[in-house]
């Protein structure tokens, strides 16, 4: 008896030759093309690819090139992760590891719940601890089914940092892969639960832009929604950094904002920005500043003060002498007083307190800006020469200089910005 693992279609063109020809093989394919029992031909026989051509359109035929691309185009974009992090599937977790001991006390039949995950192929984030194959957090999402019609919805359903990582901001750095992913495969919204007793997790989100649902959930759980669309209407309702805040951090008001150019030396810009290196850390996620989106930068500079809301636009000096991120300010301070700027900036801030003290000495005066950085994703660098062109340089930048009105223009379509 022959054994098939695919199902054989019912088909009949006459009697079955002796020898299968070419002919009688391709008849057999057309036909269930033509009478509908199959969607679609995959072939790279240029003969077969006119016959069946001819008999149902183009449009029902692909190469396999095409049929890669389309199959390819159905599948979740991962996007871009942040240094550390590791982007997996839930069957590859090991649940074994200490790390979901806490889950197994809040959430009755876990276990059963992570093999549904398993099975479903769901996708994952993680970051190792140091120099161990044991978690230090991890992120869950899965497409939520019962979402309203014309609506496409992610559920966070799992998200956790290990109790001896608190101050490594892991938590952000996982929510950087995770907006990157409900970007890259354009959700609608994003949402998350949790008890009302995890006021850490229920405060971040909050943070970024999560908004605590009205209706009660029959289990007690807390549900918080994040909007992940937009427009120019909710920009002009509300000012700039809560317009970031709410729908970020892939966009940014460009034209309700102050913009200015802030130069930045390369060391401090890819302690700052390590996903922008071409050459990463060797140690990526040790530092609090790096897996951040919110972060702090200090300078010397005439700039009085940094409005909440402005678009920062980092200027790396020296090396690549270009704009390749962007950041929107929170607020600002400008001091002489090294210990008072010391406790504005920590622990966001790449510098020392011994760079703080050599800033402010001799009673100068520093401007500390804490920012949100915006990830939307550029189409390639803005360059000192692209500055020039344009006419918003005439040479190198040395401190924070604001951008005129009449270039904004001009900087929306460089940035890829929406407004």
């Amino acid at each position: 008896m022959l054994a098939t693992k695919y199902p054989t279609l019912d088909l009949s063109l006459g009697p079955m030759p002796q020898n299968r020809t070419n002919d009688w093989v391709d008849g057999h394919l057309v036909q269930a093309l033509e009478c509908q029992a199959v969607d679609g031909l995959v072939t790279a026989d240029q003969r077969l690819t006119r016959k069946a051509t001819r008999t149902v359109g183009s449009e029902r035929v692909f190469s396999v090139a095409d049929a890669i691309a389309y199959i390819e185009s159905q599948l979740d974009v991962i996007g871009s992760t942040p240094p550390a992090v590791q982007a997996c599937r839930a069957y590859e977790l090991d649940m074994t590891d200490p790390f979901w001991e806490s889950f197994r006390a809040d959430y009755e039949n876990f276990d059963e719940w992570m093999q549904k995950c398993c099975r479903e192929h769901r996708q994952c984030w993680v970051v190792r601890a140091d120099d161990s194959a044991h978690l230090a957090a991890v992120a869950i999402v899965k497409h939520e089914t019962a979402e309203p019609r014309g609506s496409k919805t992610l559920k966070l359903c799992s998200f956790k940092v290990a109790e001896t990582f608190s101050g490594r901001r892991l938590g952000e750095l996982l929510l950087k892969a995770v907006f990157a992913f409900a970007s890259s495969n354009r959700f609608d919204s994003l949402f998350v639960t949790a008890w009302p007793k995890h006021q850490q997790l229920i405060s971040v989100m909050l943070d970024f832009g999560f908004a605590e649902d009205a209706e009660q959930r029959p289990t007690g759980e807390r549900q918080l929604t994040k909007q992940l669309l937009w427009g120019i209407a909710d920009a002009r309702q509300q000012s700039a950094l809560d317009y970031h805040v709410r729908y970020g951090p892939y966009c940014l008001d460009v034209l309700g904002a102050r913009v200015y150019l802030v130069p930045i030396q390369p060391r401090y810009h890819a302690m700052l920005f390590p996903e922008l290196q071409s050459q990463g850390s060797l140690f990526p996620g040790r530092e609090g500043y790096a897996n951040a989106i919110r972060k702090a930068y200090l300078c010397q500079t005439p700039t009085r003060s940094i409005e909440p809301g402005s678009a920062l636009l980092f200027y790396r000096s020296g090396d690549e002498r270009s704009i390749s991120c962007v950041g929107i300010a929170e607020r600002s301070m400008r001091s002489s007083d090294a210990a008072a700027l010391a406790r504005f900036v920590m622990p966001r801030t790449v510098y020392t307190e011994a760079d703080i003290g050599s800033m402010a000495e001799g009673q100068r005066e520093v401007v500390a800006v804490m920012f949100r950085q915006c990830l939307l994703p550029m189409r390639q660098p803005i360059t000192i020469h692209d500055l020039r062109h344009a006419g918003i340089l005439a040479r190198a930048p040395q401190s924070i200089m604001r951008i005129k009105e009449e270039h904004k223009p001009w900087l929306i379509q460089r940035l890829s910005a929406p407004l």
